[in-house]
């Protein structure tokens, strides 16, 4: 894992135990996992490994709320609330780029996912996929989208 994962994960771990709003849902101590644990107490909050670059200079993370409870009302609440405190924590680059919630493969458990994105400031601007047209590059067709 990069220095830069690395510090991104553990901003996002440091920013979400601390936060006073999820005191309701993960307890305290925060139950937030880098892995599960071997006899969960549910809801927790499970923080995967950065997934390397999608573009240059972006990475990937995963988020996964889990619930016992019997509907997805739990775990959609959660992602919710881990939105919300992700929105105030002020990670400079930090986005979320999808959110979605729906039953375990064993009926058992319900699951929220969010998946983040995070670009540094030597990465291309967010939502931007096309290369720079010099300004003393004669005039070509506009660049396509990726």
């Amino acid at each position: 894992m990069l220095p830069s994962e690395r510090a991104l994960r553990r901003a996002i771990i440091d920013h979400l135990c601390a936060d006073a709003a999820l005191v309701p849902l993960l307890g305290l101590p925060a139950r937030v996992h880098t892995r599960p644990p071997p006899d969960p107490v549910y809801p927790y909050l499970s923080v995967g490994c950065c997934e390397g670059e999608a573009r240059p200079g972006e990475q990937v993370l995963t988020l996964t709320v889990v619930s016992e409870y019997c509907d997805l009302e739990e775990s959609r609440a959660a992602a919710r609330l881990v939105r919300a405190s992700l929105e105030r924590a002020g990670i400079p680059g930090l986005r979320i780029a999808f959110v979605d919630s729906f039953r375990g493969a064993d009926w058992r458990l319900s699951l929220a996912v969010l998946r983040l994105r995070a670009t540094n400031a030597s990465g291309p601007a967010r939502n931007d996929c096309r290369l720079p047209v010099p300004r003393s590059a004669p005039a070509r067709a506009p660049a396509t989208a990726c």
